[in-house]
């Protein structure tokens, strides 16, 4: 080291530390998850009656429009889950190892991860709105659990969603600072 540079640039924080470790470990087991996703969902769409069993829901219209453009597209938003996973497992190696693209990457990772609560809170919305209706003859107890529960279930996912928002704002705020910086540097 040099007398013209400064200690601290050479410093690692724990927070990129554990950041990268959690971040390894996760995408790590998304990357698992979605290969075996992508097997399990191959073997059992290869099957007739599985597939006999959708065409005949679909035709009957009893499968929402989202849940048939799920199942129409799962090939590939596994492969898109798995391409994310892969993404953000090799950013959290290179910010393990301090280099300026990972965090660069990283921090647009977090700006899609808010993107994607945002986006994920009007697809609720969106699937929610498209369940089917209880039938009128439900008891009316029942029905009231029913949308209480609902209600609940849009709660919890705002609640997820502005939390995760918040945590991936924060995430970028820190990877942004000037100390941070200066560890990749």
């Amino acid at each position: 080291m040099s007398s013209t540079q400064s200690p601290s640039q050479y410093e690692r924080s724990d927070f990129v530390t554990v950041l990268a470790w959690v971040f390894i470990g996760l995408s790590g087991l998304g990357t698992l998850m979605a290969g075996l996703q992508y097997a399990v969902f191959g073997m059992m769409m290869s099957f007739g009656p599985m597939q006999d069993a959708m065409n005949d829901a679909q035709a009957h219209g009893d499968v929402p429009p989202m849940a048939t453009f799920m199942f129409g597209h799962f090939h590939q938003l596994i492969g898109a889950y798995f391409l994310l996973s892969v993404i953000t497992l090799t950013a959290s190696v290179g910010l393990l190892k301090r280099r300026n693209w990972a965090r660069l990457l990283f921090i647009c990772l977090m700006a899609l991860g808010v993107a994607g609560n945002i986006a994920g809170l009007f697809l609720q919305r969106l699937m929610l709105s498209g369940m089917p209706m209880l039938p009128s003859n439900m008891p009316p107890d029942f029905r009231d659990q029913f949308e209480r529960m609902m209600s609940g279930m849009q709660v919890v996912g705002v609640i997820f969603a502005v939390g995760f928002s918040v945590l991936y704002g924060w995430i970028i705020y820190r990877l942004m600072s000037t100390p941070v910086r200066g560890e990749f540097s």
